[in-house]
């Protein structure tokens, strides 16, 4: 978990870093700072889901079987939402 989150850390470091030596200033709203820092807690976040999702599984097939099943779901949700008849 450790270096996810500095790999996250770094990586956000770096991009915030180039915007600012091209120029680009924070000129916006405490609201859109805040929604910001909710978008980053969710990377940790969803690295925490995983691992208690991992921690859960009585093995490492079974983890994957979950992990899988969920993304199989996600695949036949989003197929399905692109299946529209053309006019």
């Amino acid at each position: 978990m450790g270096a996810g989150v500095a790999r996250n850390c770094v990586s956000t470091t770096l991009v915030v870093g180039v915007a600012l030596a091209t120029g680009g200033r924070p000129t916006t709203s405490v609201g859109r700072w805040l929604a910001a820092a909710v978008l980053l807690l969710f990377i940790p976040a969803m690295t925490w889901l995983s691992v208690a999702q991992g921690l859960l599984a009585s093995s490492p097939q079974a983890a994957r079987s979950r992990i899988g099943r969920a993304q199989r779901h996600e695949l036949r949700r989003t197929t399905r939402s692109c299946r529209t008849p053309l006019s």
